[in-house]
């Protein structure tokens, strides 16, 4: 067991692709973020943990986000310009909820941002079925 379990913590992680980056992008995405600290704060209180983020091009240049503080709100590093294609990864290291709950919020929090992206398939070491 590790210190994150030991704490009751979980750790999500997606990895992706948007289409059509640019600078609003960027901005939804960070909006993306905040109501996934939103969500954790609804369930178990204040943020503990760290939700971070990277869209990144295939040079690894790129935009890096961090949320640790809901009051500080999502701070932003580096720039990107506008593209067709980017790579991203968004992470959620959080106690008190519940893993599959915050995977599926993430992604949903995602989706309803307006952002094109794809989710590249990711699998779990516990078995659930997706639907």
């Amino acid at each position: 067991m590790n210190t994150i379990e030991e704490a009751g913590g979980v750790a999500v992680g997606l990895t992706g692709h948007i289409h059509d980056f640019d600078d609003n992008v960027a901005s939804l995405f960070s909006n993306a973020m905040f109501a996934t600290g939103q969500w954790v704060e609804d369930k178990s209180g204040p943020l503990l943990g760290h939700i971070k983020a990277a869209i990144y091009d295939d040079d690894g240049r790129g935009i890096t986000f961090n949320l640790t503080n809901m009051d500080n709100g999502v701070e932003q590093h580096g720039t990107l310009a506008p593209q067709e294609e980017v790579n991203f990864n968004f992470m959620s290291a959080v106690i008190d909820v519940d893993y599959e709950e915050l995977e599926h919020f993430m992604e949903n929090a995602l989706k309803d941002s307006g952002i094109d992206f794809v989710l590249e398939e990711h699998h779990h070491d516990h078995d659930h079925h997706h639907h």
